[in-house]
């Protein structure tokens, strides 16, 4: 008799008949428990009735409500899902009817178009606000049937899955529809919740973070449903948490479940409407690494919201909340910076701008995350555009962060010189200059700067050095950085080098060492292959006769120079250290003197090769015509030569080399 039933079904085509074909089989699931043939029977047909059911819903029209049919078929699922017959859980087309169900009825048209089509194409005996409302009250009492008979979280991961998008959805009366919804979800799993290990709630951190961007919708309605349901939220993970603690932190989880506690007392759910930052601070510590990922990545989600203005005003109040309470105890830093230099473009709002760079610089400042941050924006086409300058130029960090990224920032940028041979300019070199201008043109790493102008000036000028001549095709440009066919042939190189070292000598005040270099067409010589260390004496000497206590801090810095990275490396540092003044001559003479007096006699042998390196600077004083530099390097002279005899052929070779007698002491 039921195989009937399923047999002549595919001729079914009156309301009628599918009707009392929906209320037949909510009949027969009631006998289930008393009737060992029926149950035999339904389970044997689970996927005809899935198959049936999802005909049922195919046929009804998405823009209208004419029919009881959805109602039925959803108070069918109900009535299945109470005597233990899933429909929407397990199997592919199950997924299938379920996914197809959701969006059968949080698509329909608003209550109020509903009604105006009655008006205009009146049809049936139904009233279209009531029938609305029926069918609405059988899809949440549906929900609720799923987690009533099986309160276990997997079936709210599942619940979310298919909900999850209309939450997030542009449509006010589909968010609406999905935020009730899951209220009702939420506050029935909260009276029956049945936790017991192994929990499989893999989704915890997205939700929280749409319920919070839900709090300040702009709808009230969704508004205040949305509050409710994270009041629930809340003590279900209360509930999670504990049964899932880790036991080393057993102390500090307890303290945060009694303020949680008190936060649940003193205040009512109206407490979370309008106010998702408060959501954040609650939430925050209960949240592990995975599902703070997952928080900010559903915030930053939130950015891209262009028709609902207060929803990216929220979600910038939610990353800078979570990430100030929580930014040690991240871990996809990388993803995170992704999405957020993505969803730049998209921020129009001033206030969320400044909400989303404060959260990039609070990952920047901690020395935990500031090489994994410099590194992916160093990952971006050259030169920056006009998002990721601004961030470059309004970085918000504590005064004693900025040395520390401003120093990191430029050890990018060093150890691209230290390669002793590359076939082509790393990509890393290029950008770390461009990004370094940009920070020097907002001015916001000032103090920071002053204390690193000699590493950054040397470090400049030897990345002009390497970029004299070369083209943006002799850089190892990555093969999918940059979406536009080539890149202007006016950007070179060079030019981002020359341009980085004026901003540099302007920020630190250096403006008449800038304005002999203009006068005297320094930034020429610099930028010429054949005049570049000319260009390093011009700018050497204008430092050298304005910033006195700059030539000794450059001094000492330019001794370890002279002896690293490739032969433009060490010119470049040469021909600055040659200019030295003879006070700064004689001392570095001194200095030298006393360090090989100090050697003691059975480790001469063993630091021989630092030494003869480390004098190679000195070596080119030997025609210095001030007499007390010249006394001091005789002096030295006889030092080195009772350590390690004559002269060698190699100091001779250099001190009658063409650099000598062509650019260290030009007609």
């Amino acid at each position: 008799m039921y195989n009937c039933v399923f047999i002549i079904f595919p001729q079914i085509q009156s309301e009628l008949v599918k009707l009392t074909f929906l209320r037949s089989l909510s009949s027969l699931s009631r006998t289930l428990p008393d009737d060992e043939t029926t149950e035999s029977f339904i389970h044997s047909h689970i996927a005809d009735i899935v198959h049936i059911l999802n005909m049922l819903v195919k046929e009804e029209p998405l823009h209208s409500l004419f029919s009881p049919v959805r109602q039925e078929v959803f108070v069918t699922i109900a009535d299945l899902s109470y005597q233990g017959v899933p429909l929407l859980f397990g199997s592919e087309d199950r997924v299938d009817l379920f996914r197809l169900i959701t969006r059968s009825i949080i698509t329909l048209p608003s209550v109020k178009t509903l009604t105006h089509l009655q008006e205009i194409m009146p049809s049936g005996s139904y009233n279209s606000e009531c029938l609305y409302r029926q069918t609405f009250q059988a899809f949440s009492e549906m929900l609720q049937s799923l987690v009533v008979k099986d309160p276990h979280l997997e079936n709210l991961d599942t619940i979310f899955t298919h909900l999850g998008p209309w939450l997030q959805s542009i449509k006010d009366h589909e968010r609406e529809r999905a935020a009730a919804s899951m209220t009702h979800i939420l506050k029935c799993l909260f009276r029956h919740l049945n936790l017991k290990l192994p929990l499989r709630f893999q989704r915890l951190g997205h939700l929280v973070a749409v319920m919070a961007l839900l709090c300040g919708d702009p709808l009230k309605e969704v508004a205040e449903e949305a509050a409710e349901g994270t009041h629930y939220l809340l003590h279900i993970t209360l509930r999670l948490k504990y049964i899932t603690q880790d036991k080393k932190n057993h102390q500090s989880l307890k303290r945060a479940m009694k303020k949680c506690r008190e936060f649940l007392e003193l205040y009512s759910i109206k407490q979370f409407y309008s106010c998702p930052f408060k959501i954040a601070q609650v939430f925050e510590v209960f949240l592990n690494s995975n599902e703070l990922c997952q928080f900010v990545m559903t915030t930053l989600d939130g950015l891209k919201n262009l028709k609902h203005p207060c929803t990216q005003q929220s979600a910038g109040e939610l990353l800078i909340t979570l990430v100030k309470n929580a930014e040690s105890r991240f871990e996809k830093v990388p993803e995170i910076m992704g999405v957020i230099c993505s969803r730049l473009s998209v921020i129009g709002q001033p206030r969320v701008r400044h909400h989303v760079i404060t959260a990039v610089s609070l990952f920047i400042s901690r020395p935990k995350y500031t090489d994994i941050v410099i590194s992916h924006l160093l990952c971006h086409p050259v030169p920056y555009d006009r998002h990721l300058a601004e961030f470059w130029r309004t970085l918000k960090v504590d005064l004693p962060s900025t040395t520390w990224i401003l120093w990191r920032l430029l050890r990018k940028l060093q150890k691209c010189h230290n390669v002793a041979t590359q076939e082509k300019m790393a990509y890393v070199a290029l950008a770390a200059t461009d990004a370094l201008y940009e920070v020097f043109l907002g001015n916001r790493l000032q103090a920071a700067t002053f204390r690193l102008f000699p590493q950054l000036l040397m470090t400049l000028l030897i990345q002009v050095h390497h970029s004299i001549g070369l083209t943006m095709s002799d850089v190892a440009i990555p093969s999918d950085l940059y979406t536009e066919p080539a890149v202007s042939s006016e950007v070179t190189p060079l030019c981002f080098a020359v341009q980085a070292t004026k901003i540099l000598l302007l920020r630190t005040q250096c403006w008449q060492e800038f304005h002999i270099m203009e006068k005297n067409k320094g930034w020429a010589l610099l930028a010429g292959k054949d005049c570049h260390l000319q260009g390093i004496s011009l700018l050497a000497n204008a430092l050298l006769e304005r910033h006195h206590l700059l030539a000794r801090k450059i001094m000492y810095l330019l001794v370890p120079l002279l002896n690293r990275g490739n032969d433009k490396h060490k010119l470049t540092s040469a021909a600055f250290f040659v200019e030295v003044r003879p006070d700064v001559h004689r001392f570095s003479m001194t200095l030298f003197g006393a360090s090989i007096k100090c050697v003691k006699h059975t480790d001469k042998k063993s630091v021989e090769n630092q030494v003869l390196d480390s004098l190679v600077p000195l070596l080119l004083y030997t025609q210095d015509e001030n007499d007390a530099v010249a006394e001091r390097e005789a002096s030295f002279k006889r030092q080195r030569t009772a350590l390690y005899g004559t002269t060698p052929a190699v100091w001779e070779e250099v001190l009658n080399s063409d650099y000598i007698n062509k650019s260290i002491y030009p007609k």
